[in-house]
């Protein structure tokens, strides 16, 4: 029987943890408000994480950071910028 009243009503949890707990946060207002509020931060920061890890591996190419911008490389753009380095060698030499 005493065996059952120590593993009742902790659902797992052993009870010398639970009564560590209770006696710095669970005794105040001021403790249990603090545990709520740092409980709460700390699974806003691990949701917005795990959310994030999931969108980027649905939508990996498909976004800014991961496609591939070799592949719309053209020739336009490397003779516009040839036709800058002269015109700035000109303006050098005047």
């Amino acid at each position: 029987q005493q065996l059952r009243h120590k593993s009742s009503g902790s659902g797992g949890i052993p009870t010398p943890l639970l009564i560590q707990w209770y006696n710095i946060f669970g005794k105040t207002t001021i403790g249990y408000a603090t545990w709520m509020v740092a409980g709460i931060i700390v699974a806003e920061g691990m949701t917005g994480w795990f959310g994030d890890a999931v969108w980027n591996s649905v939508n990996k190419g498909r976004t800014f950071e991961t496609v591939d911008w070799t592949k719309f490389a053209s020739g336009d753009e490397e003779e516009e910028e040839e036709e800058e380095e002269e015109e700035l060698g000109v303006m050098e030499m005047e």
